[in-house]
Formats: structure tokens, sequence, C-alpha cells
């Protein structure tokens, strides 16, 4: 055991920490304390309480404690204007090889330009297509809008959010709500597209319209629906 400000470098990472663990037989090495590992090829910083790093199957594993969760960062600002700031959660898991990220237990990802924070208890990275997927219930929050599905994608380079099954968004223009099974999100433009079984509630003026597909935009509080069997309600 290594103790005060250790050291750990590797080609692919450097971590740094307060205390050293490693063993020969099990070929891992755990730091303890303010650990903070830095990673050039995946361009990110990873802060936790606890890490293991796994040499032979290229792993590392990120653990906090009951009052700090692991935070994982970019390395430097990216090039364009929408890109993600930080996320956290109780759990992160990082595959070199696959280049793929595990987040788990109160998972938040700030966005920025614009503010968005995406929250779930499970979330995927994909490093090299820069793609989130969340296979578990999980909620997207804007400006007072609040989007919820059973799971959902942030695609960075096409800057648009997915979400699917059971999907429901409050907080729109005129205290309205929407509810569908698919929602297509353009976070530049706050385009809007909703599929199957779509349901809008507006409270003022009260309207209630169902369709099976609408477009929108949430900048313009503008919302068209399309097809299926339509329903208009408008009451004083």
């Amino acid at each position: 055991m290594a103790q005060t400000d250790v050291i750990l470098e590797h080609p692919q990472i450097k971590i740094r920490g307060q205390r050293l663990q490693a063993s020969t037989q099990t070929h891992q090495a755990k730091m303890i304390g303010e650990v903070t590992t830095t990673l050039p090829d995946q361009g990110l910083r990873l802060q936790a309480d606890q890490l293991t790093w796994l040499p032979q199957i290229q792993t590392i594993q990120a653990r906090g404690n009951p009052t700090t969760a692991p935070t994982l960062k970019p390395l430097s600002k990216r090039s364009r204007s929408f890109s993600w700031q930080h996320a956290q959660a109780q759990q992160i898991d990082l595959d070199l090889q696959s280049r793929k990220l595990l987040l788990t237990g109160a998972v938040a990802i700030d966005l920025v330009q614009p503010q968005i924070q995406l929250t779930s208890q499970k979330v995927v990275m994909n490093l090299s297509r820069q793609q989130w997927h969340s296979p578990h219930p999980l909620q997207v929050q804007y400006q007072g809008i609040t989007a919820t599905a059973l799971q959902g994608w942030l695609d960075l380079p096409q800057q648009q959010i997915q979400l699917q099954d059971q999907v429901k968004i409050k907080g729109l223009p005129h205290q309205a709500d929407l509810q569908t099974q698919k929602l297509t999100w353009q976070l530049l433009t706050q385009q809007l597209e909703a599929k199957d079984n779509v349901m809008y509630q507006q409270r003022s003026p009260w309207i209630s319209l169902t369709g099976s597909r609408a477009i929108g935009n949430i900048d313009h509080q503008t919302l068209e629906i399309h097809g299926g069997t339509m329903r208009t309600e408008i009451l004083p």
C-alpha cells in the first residue's frame, strides 16, 4: 500500500489519489481518496472517492460515498456550441476497449447551449459515436418544461433527444401538456415531432387535441396535429 498523493500512470490513463492498493493476484489497482483520473485518448476527466483500475480487461470502475458522487467532465470545451459539460452517477464504469461508459444510480447529465438536464437511473454512452442511451425511465428538463419517458437517446452529433414509450411533456406554453409514444426533440431549433397516440391539452384557453402525429416548436409556441381521429374541444 502506498499513501499520500499517489500517481499511477499508464499509456491510456493517469490516476492521482491519496492511497493506492495494488494486488498481483487479482491484477488490479485501487486508488482511494479524492481520486482524479485523466484520459487523454477519451478526452475525459473522472473524479471519484474511489477508483479501481483493471488492466487485464481495460476497465475503470469509479465509486463515490454517501455525500460525493463520481463526476465526469470533458477535458476541454468542444468547438461546436452544443455539448455536454458534466455527468455524475453513483457508479461510473468505463471500458477502454469498446469506448463505452456505463453510469448507474442517480445519473445526471448537464448540457449547454441550450441548458438541459437529463436524469435517469442508468445511462450508457458510446464515446466513439457520442451517443447516450437510457434503457430506464428518464427525465429531461428545459426552462420549466419537463419531459419523461420509459427510455430515451441523446445524440450529440445530431443534436437531438429521442424519447420512447409513455412520453409525457409538462410545462409547455399556455400551460399545456403533451402525451405520445415517440418524440424527437431537436435541441438547437426546439422543434418537436410526436408520433403515435398523440394527445395535447392546453389550459389557457382550454383546448384538447388528439391525433397520430404532431409537429411543434417550443420557442415559437406552435403545434400542428395530423392524422388519425382528430378531436378538438374548446371551452370558455
